[in-house]
């Protein structure tokens, strides 16, 4: 059997792919230029550092737009159509606009893709999902774990079906109700709300955070924030629904931050006001998945 090795010579064991109720391994075949192998597979995502022992090289194709199109655009005539396959999720960018669309068709230097969103400058890059803009180019997001999965959750204790793992900050407290955090607040001032035990450190990058809660009885808006790290204070409003919905937020890193909380905060809201809490995910790339918990959580 092949395996994956890291560049620093380690061996990759085992790479687990999350099936719905649990982690699992998973295996697969390859073709190394002379005969099928079987070889770990590691879902769809890898790190720039890796090295593939079978002679599969890391998937990385990239392409440019032949001419500008406009937004609801589902066919993209590019420079190179090689390397891109029906049901991979590539990363369109210009400098101005970026977005996740999925293939659907691949005919020589033609790429028909779910509608696109956004207008697109001549020239923009089409790369695989994950990937961002840097220097004028286009490589997948390092992140500081060998245990890379699309859609892979960042946050540890997500579930939020127990009060492990968060807090409560400022004139506020949290409680179990039904199988949710509760977040109430007890006093019109300062900024309450709940924030995370553990810090999480985050590379460079797109984020998105997806919030499963009902704030029906909140009058506020909820602001996610990134503090007490090596950087100045990150903030980010977070969409306010109706009923228990899963709201979004895609944002920017624009450096490396170390060992912030996560803090969800209102502003002074009334007394008693509350917040549900289902379950919460922080993942690389523009587009909210569903959630699964993060990979420590099932060890």
């Amino acid at each position: 059997m092949a395996h994956i090795k890291l560049a620093n010579g380690q061996e990759v064991k085992e790479l687990r792919v999350w099936n719905g109720l649990q982690w699992e391994p998973k295996t697969g075949r390859v073709h190394n230029g002379t005969r099928w192998v079987d070889f770990i597979r590691p879902g769809l995502s890898f790190k720039d550092d890796m090295a593939i022992q079978t002679g599969m090289s890391r998937f990385g194709a990239e392409t440019t737009l032949n001419s500008a199109i406009t937004a609801g655009r589902v066919t993209l005539s590019v420079l190179n159509g090689t390397g891109f396959f029906v049901g991979q999720e590539v990363t369109l960018v210009d400098g101005l606009n970026n977005e996740n669309v999925t293939i659907t068709n691949v005919s020589g230097n033609s790429i028909a893709v779910t509608p696109t969103k956004f207008p697109y400058k001549k020239n923009a890059v089409i790369a695989r999902t994950t990937s961002k803009k840097t220097a004028g180019k286009i490589g997948f997001i390092d992140v500081p774990r060998m245990t890379v999965y699309e859609g892979r959750n960042l946050l540890p204790n997500s579930a939020m079906d127990s009060l492990t793992g968060w807090v409560s900050n400022g004139t506020s407290n949290i409680t179990m109700q039904d199988g949710y955090i509760k977040n109430t607040f007890t006093e019109t001032k300062s900024t309450p709300g709940i924030r995370t035990l553990d810090r999480v450190s985050l590379k460079k990058g797109i984020y998105t955070l997806s919030v499963n809660m009902n704030a029906d009885n909140l009058s506020r808006v909820l602001t996610m924030y990134l503090i007490g790290g090596d950087k100045p204070q990150f903030a980010t409003p977070i969409p306010k629904l109706t009923g228990m919905a899963v709201a979004s937020v895609t944002f920017e890193i624009l450096e490396d931050r170390l060992n912030d909380y996560i803090y969800i905060l209102t502003n002074g809201a009334p007394v008693n006001e509350f917040v549900l809490y289902d379950w919460m995910k922080l993942e690389l790339g523009t587009v909210a998945t569903p959630w699964t918990p993060a990979p420590e959580d099932s060890i």
